[in-house]
């Protein structure tokens, strides 16, 4: 069996292409302005997954678009890994680490917290695929698409002690929930239903009754 390393936050950071050196170079530039008297914490989240992502070359918005225009979706890399983390997980961690930074006592501060999902098996992008395409009542069948032009690392994955340790976050959403609520997302028709789900989900996730009334007074 193969051991997938779980990066940490102290590992030295490295980029082989222009889309991870950029987030190499937003770290250092970062790191920067907690020299200048700024208090300043990275986050670094897993590959988040949830509904309202439309970009393209990513690959849930890839699968609904080749679902909604009955076309065979097209993959990258079937068998890769990735620490899928869901949207409201993500947030969750952002807000508590924002949290966290207001109470530090010192003026220069810098720091860096992984945020990844809590499952131990890791989850490929061919499992991820069969998963939403079941969802959507779909055979299980896709293209492969090579491209070697751009390098990716095969097995992707993070260690969260750190946060969990520091400041008490850990994902509470499975990766099935993940995939259920992000495919229920994708199902509806128009802007309205998009906001009503999204808002029932921020409500249910952080139990803010506020939302819930507003819902009420709209419905």
């Amino acid at each position: 069996n193969h051991i997938i390393k779980k990066y940490k936050e102290n590992d030295i950071l490295s980029g082989n292409c222009p889309y991870s050196a950029s987030k190499v170079c937003a770290e250092e530039i970062a790191k920067s302005y907690s020299k200048l008297g700024m208090k300043i914490i990275t986050a670094r989240a897993g590959n988040i997954i949830g509904g309202g992502d439309w970009a393209d070359d990513r690959l849930i918005p890839d699968l609904i678009k080749a679902i909604k225009n009955e076309k065979t979706p097209v993959i990258r890399h079937p068998h890769s890994t990735r620490p899928w983390l869901y949207i409201l997980d993500a947030i969750n961690g952002y807000l508590l680490i924002g949290k966290y930074l207001l109470n530090i006592k010192k003026n220069i501060y810098f720091n860096s917290y992984n945020l990844s999902p809590n499952y131990r098996k890791p989850i490929s992008v061919l499992y991820l695929t069969k998963k939403i395409l079941k969802h959507f009542n779909k055979s299980f069948s896709y293209k492969s698409k090579r491209n070697d032009d751009k390098k990716e690392n095969k097995f992707l994955s993070l260690c969260s002690k750190k946060i969990k340790k520091e400041i008490n976050w850990y994902s509470k959403i499975s990766i099935e929930q993940a995939i259920h609520k992000t495919a229920n997302w994708y199902k509806l028709d128009n802007r309205k239903e998009f906001m009503l789900y999204s808002s029932m989900e921020v409500n249910d996730y952080f139990k803010i009754k506020k939302i819930e009334r507003l819902l009420k007074k709209a419905s």
